[in-house]
């Protein structure tokens, strides 16, 4: 407690008011504080305003025990009066009436406290963009400075300073690119010069420039008006003079007066200078000239001082602009001019071309094509010819720098360009590269890595079984007939010559080697001498190195991740597969033939001539003759089963697609792509399941010429549809059968059937005869990690609700799912409050429902009872698949959450909350999975204990994937992102190998329904669904995802244009996200925004709009208007009731989490109409047409509820939700929203992250 103060203020009341300049109001509260505090202090006097000077009593006992008054009490009564005094002078209209009816000084100095100090914070944003965003433009040096400085002050003065080094930086980027030079000069400096020292070495440029084109401009009007002499006496002019008569006689060339001053201009000897006064071309050397011509003529050059030149010699310039075909005919070389002159009338007449003047420069133009063959600037009233590449102009400006210096300036160039440069004349560099002699660059070591080429070896052993190749493929995701997944493909180098091995298991390799082996050894009497291969475990285990070290064969192997050096035997694998697939689709059979398809696609690749083996031709029948038999290979429809017979009749012209004993395996339009790439086993896979099947080796041993195919492409095309012969990605089975065979998925379906008998899901009765009985099913489900890898094999057992009758075995069927807005809030309040999120699953949840109705279904498929066969399942709890199956999982499981003590809440029915004396718990329910957050840790695990006894739950500890989006903890907080989902989409979209955009949309278009309509739109439709779950984490990506998402009933070719670009842009920000921070307040702002009438076919406008919940970004939308508005203030006015319908949401969830906002939420709006109807009781003639449900937002402004406020067009965040804006506001504007990358991001290197214009 504070001793109260004895002594009055040493400084009088009126003295103190007049030091107070600054008055109080909504912008300035932390100036005002500054002010005010240190004048109290100073007198001791600011204990009273923050009551830590308490008041005393009013009444004291004396000692006769009689009460009288306190003298203390009075002393502090008449300071705090004066103080409430000294407070109130300093206050403005707007200001004051916070604290009418107060009557001591503390309570007013808090009720200003709480009332403005809030506001501090949106000026303090507002500032430091303004600092960012100014520019010097057309204001003078000590204008510009004394604009920066005072925003630089005004941070200061709130208490929000820069950094000296930020404060330079953006000084020397805002002074333009005037001073390009003088910014690259001072940032190079060591130390850095301070801002202090920045501003007086800014002045002094300026001044110096401006003298230095003062002086030349004065020096050219001298010598214009100097009177021309060729004797220089005074009173004898040129014109007069009989030495200038004399030769004006003579036929010369005549120049312009003004170029007599030309030779005080600083300009390189090289340049040209048009003149349209000169009659002739000239320059002052022979170097450039083509085949220079010595002049013997006696004409002589007069310049406009009255003096002539001599002629030395003549001739033409073909290269006077790179890559134009400018050609300068008829030039004299002088060597006493001082500047090359263009004659104008001379390069018209020559090149059939117009010149165009303008203040800027000049324009060289073929008269017919209009292409521009040269162009020109106009430096200090001369306009020069520009002979450099347009984009290095401005290097020539620059200060001599190293030939290192330049490499690391122009993006790392490669040394020998930027040699040829400097030799051109484009840059200037101060040393010079020495037999080549280059400087190693670290950067360039670590940005420009890359795989090195592999030459092309044609050369062959010349000898067969000098060197084998070997690989093999697999694991196919359809078995054959005989349980095959793999095989393995054998040739000889000499003559290509190939044998395959179909094989059930990789460890079955090594067998087939030794057959193949012991074959060639007998047959062939030859050794294998060497064996070359890839690195994958079947040829680097201990037994295979072990027989090949026996058997003196040398063992060559690629390099890890290198299938190049293995290129033989990868090439062949497209072989193979490539003819495989085709007889297989010509013969519409199964793909469970594929082992017999590629044995005779080897067989015939073998008969095939080879241009590289001098192109043999065939010595056996076309059709499938093996080294066994003499005999045809044939198929039984019927049974599936392959044998060999000599007794057939083989038809020529018969169609194989026309017999229809075998359906015809399905496929997508989109196979013919999927032909060009067939992938092979990758050093990685691991083997299939086991399965107890046989079938004989397929070798074929009749050696011919076979043709090896060109080498693939290394970027493979990716399509949209999966096929059943890919092997490298993760297929999931459709069906019982199909899944039977391996032990994972049986494992997955005794789990599920276990865990429905376990909770006694149903009861075998006879079938009803007068009763609906649904079918089942089974669904696989692969379940993934949020990197991608496999967690586990899921199974589960659907009831077909499809055949269900609505009120005979179903009812109601609605159940409430998570707003993601919620999530966000719930994750923001547990990152600010330092809780722990916990994720949990539950197990079969569908499971725990009651049924209200009979329902019945049929066995499941592989589970049917041996001794009830024809019964069937009459179901007592609730299955997936059925109709009301989520509504009663729901009833139940809140039903046991109420018991527990929690109650729903009224704006999300799927949020729970739990609030005592013991703490506070949130539950977020999504189908089967939850979030749990609360304040104490102890409350919070035991009501998992409490929800695990209850129900099968799976305690997945930390929050780390939910919903598809990956929730990663950082220092700043939380990190939610999609960017698997985002890769996953580019994926299925055949977009992962596009080149990256900066942004997502185009500056100014907007789409319309008209145009050329897609040819698939079904496709469309679901990626453009599956884009819109990427905005759940990207707000950047709201607008244009809801432009294209407006065209799903009729997508045309633009709509799909433009969501290709967005995909564009999430290829090159996929590992970008919402960030939420740990350091955030209480309160909700939000921005609100519209574009008039920006849909060019229904002139609807575009709302948006955003919500942040202290600096954490909760809530966002970007939305079509229902309606047409007829001005902008409607338009704005309507998004505005959007956004404050949303945040009324938001202050019910806030309430039923029971979190109190600090003060009252704050919507910013660029839109002054929009913002008076809002504030103001009175509607005006043209804002009668507005909906009057829209004026709920006055209502809520009028009880204080709400507040509005402006906000400047470039500050509004929200304007990027309803328009496309340019580069660098999309950037700010995404920073702001907080859309980051990911901290855990690592270099890579790759060369397809640059951005690109589209």
């Amino acid at each position: 407690m504070a001793v109260l103060s004895s002594s009055p203020p040493t400084l009088s009341l009126n003295i103190m008011v007049h030091m107070l300049t600054i008055k109080l109001t909504s912008s300035n509260y932390l100036l005002w504080r500054n002010q005010f505090v240190p004048l109290l202090a100073s007198q001791e006097l600011f204990g009273y305003l923050d009551g830590s000077i308490t008041t005393p009593s009013p009444m004291i006992t004396a000692s006769d025990g009689i009460p009288k008054s306190n003298p203390a009490y009075t002393s502090w009564l008449h300071i705090d009066h004066t103080l409430l005094s000294l407070l109130y002078s300093s206050l403005t209209e707007e200001s004051m009436s916070e604290v009418l009816g107060f009557r001591h000084s503390h309570e007013a100095w808090h009720a200003l406290e709480v009332s403005f100090s809030h506001r501090s914070k949106t000026r303090e944003l507002q500032l430091k963009d303004e600092l960012q965003l100014t520019h010097r433009g057309s204001q003078s040096i000590a204008e510009f400075s004394r604009t920066f400085k005072g925003l630089c002050d005004q941070l200061a003065a709130i208490g929000r300073p820069i950094d000296d080094t930020d404060k330079v930086h953006w000084y020397l980027r805002a002074l333009g690119p005037d001073y390009k030079i003088f910014s690259t000069t001072m940032m190079s400096q060591l130390p850095l010069p301070s801002f202090a020292e920045i501003v007086p070495k800014a002045l002094s440029h300026e001044i110096f420039e401006r003298f230095s084109y003062t002086v030349c401009q004065l020096k050219v009007i001298i010598q214009l008006l100097r009177p021309l002499s060729v004797v220089w006496q005074e009173g004898h002019s040129a014109k007069r003079c009989w030495s200038f008569l004399k030769l004006k006689k003579k036929q010369s060339a005549n120049l312009a007066k003004a170029f007599s001053a030309c030779s005080i201009q600083d300009f390189n000897d090289s340049e040209w200078f048009p003149d349209s006064g000169a009659t002739s071309h000239m320059t002052s050397d022979t170097e450039g000239v083509d085949q220079p011509v010595v002049y013997s003529g006696n004409e002589r050059v007069m310049v406009g001082n009255g003096q002539s030149l001599a002629i030395s010699h003549t001739g033409s310039i073909s290269s006077l602009v790179p890559s134009s075909p400018l050609l300068l005919s008829n030039v004299l070389v002088v060597p006493g001019i001082k500047k090359n002159l263009i004659s104008i009338s001379q390069l018209t007449k020559d090149n059939n071309c117009c010149v165009t003047f303008s203040s800027s420069g000049f324009t060289i133009q073929d008269r017919v094509t209009r292409v521009v063959l040269g162009v020109g600037r106009c430096e200090n009233g001369l306009y020069v010819l520009d002979r450099r590449h347009h984009a290095l102009v401005s290097t020539t400006s620059s200060p001599r720098a190293s030939v290192r210096l330049w490499h690391t300036r122009l993006g790392h160039l490669h040394y020998r360009t930027v040699a040829s440069l400097s030799k051109l004349g484009s840059i200037s560099c101060s040393n010079k590269l020495v037999n080549n002699d280059f400087e190693i660059c670290v950067g360039c070591r670590l940005g420009k890595s890359h795989r090195l080429p592999f030459s092309l070896n044609n050369e062959r052993c010349a000898m067969p079984f000098d060197r084998l190749h070997c690989d093999l493929w697999g694991p196919s995701p359809v078995s054959s007939f005989n349980g095959y997944r793999y095989y393995a493909v054998f040739i000889d180098d000499c003559t290509r010559f190939s044998w395959i091995f179909p094989l059930k298991h990789k460890s079955d390799f090594f067998d087939n080697f030794i057959n193949l082996q012991r074959f060639i050894e007998t047959q062939f009497s030859a050794k294998i001498k060497s064996f070359q291969c890839d690195s994958g475990t079947e040829f680097t285990n201990n037994k295979f190195r072990s027989h090949l070290h026996l058997c003196g064969i040398d063992l060559r192997l690629a390099c890890p991740y290198t299938p190049s050096q293995n290129g033989i035997a990868e090439r062949k694998h497209r072989h193979v597969t490539e003819i495989g697939l085709t007889l297989m689709f010509h013969a519409c059979v199964s793909f469970s033939l594929w082992v017999e398809a590629f044995s005779t696609a080897v067989f015939l690749i073998n008969r095939l001539p080879s241009p590289s083996l001098a192109g043999k031709t065939p010595y056996e029948l076309l059709f499938g003759y093996n080294t066994l038999h003499k005999g045809f290979r044939c198929l039984d429809r019927k049974t599936h089963r392959a044998y060999v017979s000599r007794h057939e009749c083989v038809s020529s012209s018969s169609n194989v697609s026309t017999l229809n004993s075998l359906p015809s395996p399905s496929f997508s339009n989109s196979l013919c792509l999927l032909c060009n790439d067939i992938p092979h086993l990758s050093s990685t896979s691991s083997p299939g399941p086991q399965v107890p099947l046989d079938e004989d080796s397929l070798l074929d041993s009749v050696v011919t010429d076979s043709t090896t195919p060109s080498p693939v492409s290394s970027s493979p095309r990716v399509t949209t549809s999966s096929h059943p012969m890919i092997t490298r990605g993760k297929t999931e089975p459709r069906g019982f059968k199909s899944t039977a065979k391996h032990p994972k998925w049986l494992s997955a379906m005794d789990d599920e059937i276990h865990a429905l008998k376990k909770n006694d899901t149903w009861v075998l009765v006879p079938r009803p005869q007068h009763h609906n009985v649904v079918g089942c099913r089974w669904i696989f489900k692969t379940k993934l990690h949020s990197d991608g890898s496999i967690e586990h094999h899921k199974a589960r057992l659907v009831a077909q609700g499809f055949s269900q009758v609505h009120g005979l075995d179903f009812g109601d069927t609605f159940s409430p799912v998570v707003r993601p807005a919620t999530v966000r809030i719930i994750l923001s309040l547990a990152v600010t409050s330092g809780w722990r999120l916990h994720q949990l699953d539950v197990k079969n949840a569908f499971l725990h429902g009651f049924l209200n109705e009979e329902v019945y279904m049929e066995q499941p498929p592989g589970y049917t009872d041996p001794q009830f066969p024809q019964h069937v399942c009459h179901l007592k709890h609730a299955l997936y698949g059925l109709k009301q199956a989520p509504r009663a999982w729901f009833h139940r499981f809140s039903s046991f959450l109420l018991k527990l003590g929690f109650h729903s809440s009224q704006a999300d029915s799927s949020l729970f909350v739990y609030h005592s004396s013991l703490g506070t718990v949130y539950l977020l329910l999504y189908v089967d999975d939850m979030i749990i957050t609360g304040s104490t840790p102890s409350l919070v695990h035991t009501f998992i204990t409490r929800l695990s006894n209850k129900f099968s739950m799976k305690d997945l500890g930390d929050l780390l994937y939910f919903l598809g989006v990956e929730v990663q903890a950082n220092e700043k907080g939380l990190f939610l992102s999609q960017t698997k989902y985002a890769l996953d989409l580019l994926q299925r979209a055949s977009m992962i190998d596009a080149k990256p955009i900066s942004t997502p949309f185009v500056i100014g278009q907007h789409l319309s329904a008209k145009g050329t309509l897609f040819s698939d739109p079904t496709l469309f439709r679901s990626l453009a669904g599956a884009l819109q779950y990427l905005t759940i984490t990207r707000p950047d990506l709201s607008f244009s995802v809801n432009s294209i998402c407006q065209f799903m009933h009729a997508p045309t070719e633009d709509h799909f244009r433009a969501f290709k670009r967005i995909l564009r842009y999430v290829k090159g920000t996929a590992h970008h996200g919402l960030q939420l921070h740990k350091q955030s307040t209480r309160d909700l702002l939000g921005y609100s925004d519209a574009d008039w009438a920006g849909c060019p076919d229904t002139r609807r406008s575009t709302s948006g709009y955003a919500i942040f919940f202290g600096a954490n970004l909760i809530s966002w939308s970007s939305k079509k208007q229902s309606t047409v508005s007829r001005s902008s203030a409607e338009a704005e006015y309507r998004s505005l009731a959007v956004a404050t319908a949303d945040i009324a949401w938001i202050i019910q969830l806030l309430r039923d989490l029971h979190v109190t906002l600090s003060v009252p939420p704050k919507i910013l709006c660029d839109n002054q109409s929009a913002i008076f109807m809002a504030v103001n009781s009175v509607t005006r003639p043209r804002s009668k047409h507005i909906t009057i449900d829209y004026h709920f937002v006055r209502e809520l402004v009028d009880k204080g509820t709400l507040k509005i406020d402006f906000v400047p067009s470039h500050l509004q965040l929200a304007d990027s939700l309803t328009k496309g804006v340019t580069k660098p506001q999309f950037y700010l504007f995404r920073s702001k929203l907080s859309v980051l990358p990911s901290t855990t991001l690592t270099l890579q290197g790759d060369d397809k992250g640059e951005f690109d214009s589209p």
